[in-house]
């Protein structure tokens, strides 16, 4: 990837100047409201504050991408998943650097005050997939039981081991029970 040039960077700083002091404007209650409705979680399940969650989507409406769950590249690695070649950020979130609490006075920017934010650039699950052969936990592992010791011959119907069927089995389990009085 080739590396920003100096007005390059000015633009992109001009940018997010100006989507902060959009986000700025708002009424905190807005904010509020708006990250209620529109709720985007990190890969971790946390909430993110009302205020990156206008961030991110206003800058993913922007790419006309719809987010749901976001993290960065390297939290994504984290847990199985890698972003998908080609792909961009969705959008950017403030981060705090350091450690410590904010200061009453400190801006979203981190102008004044004891601690300072960066943009983060963040992707949306739909932007990543599975990493190399690390399996997705969200899908069971299947095996495919070879119907002889020769490696030429072909391999067997996929079949879930017996643990899995019986998890499986049991998660779609229901027991029905007569209703009864809500008091």
């Amino acid at each position: 990837m080739a590396k920003r040039t100096e007005s390059e960077k000015a633009a992109w700083k001009d940018q997010m100047a100006q989507l902060s002091a959009s986000i700025k404007a708002m009424p905190e209650e807005q904010r509020i409201i708006y990250a209620f409705e529109n709720p985007v979680r990190t890969c971790e399940g946390h909430a993110l504050s009302p205020y990156n969650t206008c961030a991110i989507i206003m800058q993913a409406q922007l790419a006309g991408i719809s987010v749901t769950q976001v993290a960065g590249f390297r939290q994504w690695l984290k847990i199985g998943r890698q972003v998908t070649k080609g792909q961009h950020a969705c959008g950017c979130i403030l981060v705090p650097m350091g450690k410590g609490k904010p200061a009453p006075d400190a801006d979203a920017d981190g102008k004044k005050g004891g601690m300072k934010f960066r943009w983060v650039p963040m992707f949306d699950v739909t932007q990543t997939e599975v990493a190399g052969s690390t399996p997705d936990p969200l899908t069971p592992a299947v095996t495919r039981p070879a119907r002889g010791d020769d490696w030429d011959m072909e391999p067997g119907p996929l079949t879930a081991p017996p643990e899995i069927k019986a998890a499986i089995d049991e998660s779609y389990a229901v027991e029905m029970k007569p209703a009864g009085l809500l008091f």
